[in-house]
């Protein structure tokens, strides 16, 4: 009897020592670092437009954070908070707007035709990640150009001229549906790009290996990044931007272009485009090479250089 008893206190002591709690830990903390299976969807639908590194004159929606805490406000538990989210990005409509100052700015939101077990994982992930207040990050912080970092500049100059062509493109959706953003495209797209090289000092660039528009021609350099990023993609992971400290002081920049539910509307398959869009891309782009896309694909990268 006193053997049964000595064996389980010994038991009991092993089973209690450090070296099992650190193992149990690092288990612990193994499962903590797996990705969450929204985080990816997220990325490819969402973060482009609701992420927390945008300047707040670069954003083309709130930031998810402030989604976030509305949307727990107004539904206390997991069930009714994901319908909601999903609700709303299915068939978002002013009544069911809970951000009336976001909507006056950037006006209702597009509906998103994804998968709703995809929204399912991404509202899950919404509720359960942990977002960074846009003051946390110092692209928010007043514009001030020489106290950021190459990096930093690097992504507010393509945050912000993807604001300003974001906003164009989803005011004409709004007002004149998918044949006016692309007649937006065809006429303005370029110059406001280029407005907005001349307003920052630096050269601009949105270019791709599938291009509508000739002058969107990726060179070898950039089609080299382009087929990277592409592998990094179809390994599941995710692209980061890309810093480049050229020999005379100069900086060259990328980062990727993915596309969502408003891209696809033209640049989605043959079979997924509108036969009045179709028709009118075969007329202003008899050479186009830019559809067949899906969503989070790699549509082109922002390619951005500065002295």
């Amino acid at each position: 009897m006193r053997l049964r008893w000595l064996l389980f206190i010994v038991i009991t002591f092993l089973s209690c020592s450090p070296a099992n709690n650190e193992l149990n830990n690092t288990a612990i903390q193994k499962e903590s670092l797996a990705l969450h299976p929204g985080e990816a969807l997220f990325n490819a639908y969402c973060n482009s437009c609701h992420n927390d590194v945008a300047m707040e004159d670069a954003r083309l929606a709130p930031p998810m954070l402030a989604i976030k805490q509305r949307y727990q406000n107004a539904y206390t538990d997991s069930t009714t908070f994901t319908k909601a989210i999903i609700d709303f990005v299915s068939h978002p409509t002013q009544e069911k707007a809970l951000m009336s100052n976001a909507l006056q700015k950037f006006n209702l939101m597009l509906p998103m035709e994804y998968p709703e077990q995809d929204l399912v994982q991404i509202a899950d992930y919404i509720a359960k990640h942990t977002f960074k207040h846009p003051s946390d990050r110092p692209l928010t912080a007043p514009i001030d150009l020489e106290s950021m970092t190459a990096m930093e500049k690097g992504q507010y100059f393509a945050s912000s001229t993807k604001a300003v062509l974001g906003k164009q493109l989803m005011g004409k959706i709004h007002e004149d549906g998918t044949l006016g953003a692309l007649a937006f495209c065809n006429l303005h797209a370029v110059h406001y790009t280029d407005s907005m090289s001349i307003k920052h000092h630096v050269a601009i660039k949105r270019v791709t290996d599938r291009a509508r528009n000739a002058e969107n021609k990726a060179n070898l350099a950039e089609a080299e990044i382009i087929d990277t990023w592409k592998q990094v993609l179809s390994a599941g992971k995710k692209i980061e931007p890309l810093l480049e400290s050229n020999a005379d002081g100069s900086f060259n920049f990328y980062a990727p272009i993915l596309t969502n539910a408003m891209c696809l509307q033209c640049h989605g398959t043959l079979d997924d485009i509108q036969p009045e869009v179709k028709n009118a891309l075969q007329q202003l782009y008899p050479a186009d090479h830019a559809t067949g896309y899906g969503s989070g694909e790699l549509r082109g990268i922002w390619s951005i250089h500065w002295p």
